[in-house]
Order: C-alpha cells, then sequence, then structure tokens
C-alpha cells in the first residue's frame, strides 16, 4: 500500500545566528523531551520457543531482517520480519517490493498474524495526551534497497488491539490513524532520534551515522511544513535539532 503525506504548507522561518544559520523559534529540546519520549519496542519477553525461520536469502529474496519488538504492548515480543523480494525474479530495478511477516506466541506455539505496519515502527509516548503513537518512516538505508520502498514516506498509527477472526483465517494487529497534528510528534521525532544519535559511540556511531541524520533532517523537514515559527525548535547547521547541553 502507499503512504499519504500529511504535510501541506511551507512556512518561512527567521534566521537565529551565524551559529545556527538554519532556524530557530521559541520552542526548545527540552521542551520535546519533557512531553514525548522514545518507547523501546524490543523491551520485552522473548518466549523460550524459537520463531519460525526467516526466509533463505537467495537472488530472489534478500536483505532480510528480524526483530523481536512488543508490537500489542502486552510485554511478550512479537516476531516482525522485513525483506526484499525480486517480483517474477526480474533482476529490473523497479521489479522489488518491501514484504512482511509476522508471528506471535499463543497457545503455546508462534502463529502468524496479519498487519498493515510496512516497516518497524517508532514508538512514542506523548505525555500531554497520555498516548503511545507509532511513527513508520523507513527510507531506503532502513531496507538497504533503493527502489523496493517507492515514495518515501511517514504514518502516524495508534495500536488499536486484535481483530480476531473466524477459525483458519489469521487475526490482525489493528492500527488506527493517529487524530491528532502531526507536526509535534514529527518534530519530536527529530528530536529524539538525534539524541539516541548522540549517544552511539564506536562503530556503531559510524555505520548509522549519515542515514540517521538524513531520517532525522527529513522528518524535522515534515515538521517544519506544518508547525508555526515559534513552535520549532532551532537546528544546527548541518540540520539537526539543537540538543541541551549535557
Amino acid at each position: 500500500m502507499r503512504f499519504f503525506r500529511t504535510a501541506a504548507v511551507v512556512l518561512a522561518m527567521p534566521l537565529l545566528n551565524a551559529a545556527l544559520p538554519a532556524v530557530a523559534g521559541a520552542a526548545t529540546a527540552q521542551d520535546v523531551e519533557r512531553d514525548y519520549q522514545l518507547v523501546d519496542l524490543s523491551v520485552c519477553q522473548k518466549p523460550a520457543k524459537a520463531p519460525p525461520p526467516l526466509p533463505a536469502e537467495s537472488h530472489r529474496t534478500y536483505n532480510v531482517q528480524r526483530r523481536f519488538v512488543d508490537l500489542d504492548r502486552d510485554g511478550v515480543c512479537e516476531v516482525m520480519d522485513v525483506w526484499v523480494e525480486r517480483l517474477g525474479d526480474d533482476p529490473s530495478p523497479g521489479m522489488r517490493s518491501l514484504e512482511r511477516s509476522y508471528f506471535r506466541y499463543r497457545d503455546g506455539k508462534w502463529q502468524p498474524f496479519a498487519s498493515d505496519l510496512r516497516f518497524y515502527p517508532y514508538a512514542i509516548h506523548a505525555a500531554k495526551v497520555k498516548d503511545l503513537i507509532y511513527l513508520e518512516a523507513p527510507t531506503e538505508v532502513d531496507i538497504g534497497d533503493d527502489m523496493a520502498l517507492g515514495a518515501q514516506d511517514f504514518r502516524l498509527l495508534v495500536p488499536a488491539g486484535w481483530q480476531q477472526t473466524v477459525p483458519g483465517s489469521l487475526d490482525t494487529l489493528l492500527l488506527a490513524p493517529f487524530q491528532g497534528q502531526p507536526g509535534p510528534i514529527l518534530q519530536a521525532a527529530a528530536v529524539l532520534l538525534a539524541e539516541r544519535l548522540e549517544k552511539l559511540s564506536g562503530a556503531e556511531a559510524k555505520k548509522k551515522l549519515k542515514g540517521e541524520k538524513k531520517k532525522i533532517r527529513w522528518l524535522y523537514g515534515e515538521a517544519k511544513h506544518v508547525l508555526a515559527t515559534e513552535e520549532l525548535v532551532p537546528i544546527s547547521a548541518d540540520g539537526l535539532p539543537v540538543l541541551p547541553p549535557k
């Protein structure tokens, strides 16, 4: 399925000073960190029984990823697998798709389920609305392929429990569209991801640095489309949110 853009009008923003040549407003990263928190979905209980094997890597199926993530927020990990598939084994650049599968542990065994998630989401807790919001914002860096993703876009979703189905069909993890304003959530994601990036070190930081910076700039840019100048956190010369001193 295709993503739908929520951003609309680009707002002009004033310069802060020579040290921060991009923009600045009344908001600060401290404000964002007070109101929003990045939740680690990988903090969950893994069942002792091993899940089904991953799809085998091949010329047709590649860049296979697996993560244990608590998508339904019950404390027990679900499994989400993502990979790139060549359609009909066609080597043409446009004939690639992003595929995924999901499993949850129920009644003593791993069972497949259905979900509308396309990639691993970021989970952001919004204190003011006491809600957990999933931000789905994959890039070509995340999936390791610049064609399978299609148009780069984001979605904001709220986990809404399970839809039980008739015997013989898959249960569905429901995700409702977030009904609030996207701008604050996107800016919060940019700030929180910048903060997480700052904490990385060594080989891990070097591996993720370029791709993560590009994503943070993108999310901030999407927020900039819909937020007023005074709502925007200032950014530095490299386009990243200015974080509070540690």
